[in-house]
């Protein structure tokens, strides 16, 4: 039986221009993207009462760069439920900035405003300002505006799936905090998934712990579980079928574990639970206790938060230790509720693989015309899915040739 393999996405790390946004978006190894950081603030009682105090500073403002961070301030806290209106004010901190000679604002404006068009999908615009912004930047001889602007734009090309591009960028950012192990650290995490993704793992691996001995001094337990968890990925993907790989992969996610019951961070824990589920799986020990307690737990969480990937994966994952301490029923049963997550939030990946595992038990019960439509309806999915991944560096070369086009009609 083939086993199955789970994806962890990165903690994103987006740089403004006049300081560092981050925002976690975890998830356990079900598909690897980025989005774009948020503002911690919301629209609370408390986010209200900043935007109104902010708002009643404009009539006042001189016209002056406290004015371009103010009006960057504002749209910040816009931007959490109003593109529109945040799109209105980055723009003025843009115009303000023109009009004072005051460079830092356009970077300001730049970092800001694409979040909004990555976040909208409008990549190609996105990648065109940040191109400028590391213009701008590399006038202004400041070596920190450069890294972030680098980053930034290494960012897009992330969002873009274009991940050769991305690492070059981000690597060209990290030069420029060579002085700023914050920014370095920063820098070294997004490079350990994208290393991931590019199958580079013992890069993957040197910028992980890089990145995990920096926020082991820093004491930051929510980044150190998802570092520890996406370090874990590079060695069971490095050498998937090596015993020390699982073994230290294994230890990687126990810590992560027990940092998430120590937090009570129920999204860490979910994604630490599967993991380790995942390793009896490599380490071929699907009969073990312990991989039914981890996928039941994880089930549990999924199901609290809402996770349908999570809660598809924790079904199948059961589904398989059913399997292989022969209960076919009951394995059976956790399968088909996987199948019908995956059917409701049409989880084509999940059902695929789900597919595969249920043709196995079928086969296992001598019921061999539905194991051989289920194994069809499986490959039938896999087939798709390998086409859909060629068309997809097609569209990406496509979208490389439109962009730098596109520079080249701005640059007239």
């Amino acid at each position: 039986m083939k086993t199955i393999h789970f994806s962890l996405v990165t903690v994103v790390l987006m740089f403004a221009a006049a300081g560092c946004n981050t925002d976690r978006n975890g998830d356990n190894r079900q598909a690897e993207t980025q989005a774009a950081a948020v503002d911690t603030a919301s629209f609370t009682p408390t986010g209200n009462a900043q935007l109104d105090s902010l708002l009643r500073l404009l009539p006042n403002a001189k016209k002056d760069s406290s004015l371009v961070l103010l009006y960057i301030n504002i749209g910040k806290i816009y931007r959490l439920n109003d593109y529109t209106t945040a799109t209105a004010y980055f723009f003025k901190a843009k115009e303000m900035s023109e009009e004072i000679g005051y460079q830092r604002g356009y970077l300001m404006f730049a970092a800001e405003y694409t979040q909004i068009l990555n976040m909208s999908g409008k990549l190609d615009s996105s990648l065109i300002l940040n191109k400028k912004a590391i213009d701008v930047a590399r006038k202004s001889g400041n070596d920190t505006d450069i890294g972030k602007a680098y980053y930034n734009t290494g960012n897009v090309f992330y969002f873009m799936n274009m991940f050769d591009s991305t690492i070059i960028y981000y690597n060209h950012a990290k030069q420029y905090f060579r002085d700023d192990p914050e920014g370095s650290a920063r820098i070294s995490y997004a490079t350990l998934t994208v290393y991931n993704n590019l199958k580079r793992y013992d890069e993957a691996k040197k910028a992980g712990e890089d990145a995990l001995q920096y926020y082991r001094k820093m004491n930051n337990p929510t980044l150190i579980g998802n570092i520890l968890l996406n370090l874990g990925v590079s060695y069971l993907d490095s050498d998937p079928q090596q015993i020390d790989s699982i073994k230290k992969a294994r230890q990687l996610e126990s810590e992560a574990l027990e940092i998430a019951d120590k937090i009570r961070d129920d999204r860490l824990k979910s994604l630490a639970l599967i993991n380790l589920g995942d390793t009896y799986i490599r380490l071929s020990q699907q009969d073990h206790p312990q991989m039914k307690i981890y996928y039941e737990e994880a089930l549990a969480l999924a199901k609290k938060t809402g996770n349908p990937d999570g809660k598809a994966i924790a079904w199948r994952g059961l589904g398989i230790h059913y399997f292989h301490t022969k209960n076919y029923e009951k394995s059976l049963v956790c399968l088909d509720s996987s199948l019908v997550v995956s059917n409701q939030n049409n989880l084509i990946y999940e059902k695929a693989k789900t597919f595969f595992s249920k043709s196995s038990v079928l086969f296992a019960m001598g019921q061999l015309k539905e194991a051989e439509a289920v194994l069809a309806e499986s490959d039938e999915i896999q087939n798709k899915l390998t086409g859909d991944e060629i068309q997809e560096r097609i569209v990406q070369a496509e979208k490389k040739y439109e962009t730098e086009k596109k520079e080249l009609e701005i640059e007239r």
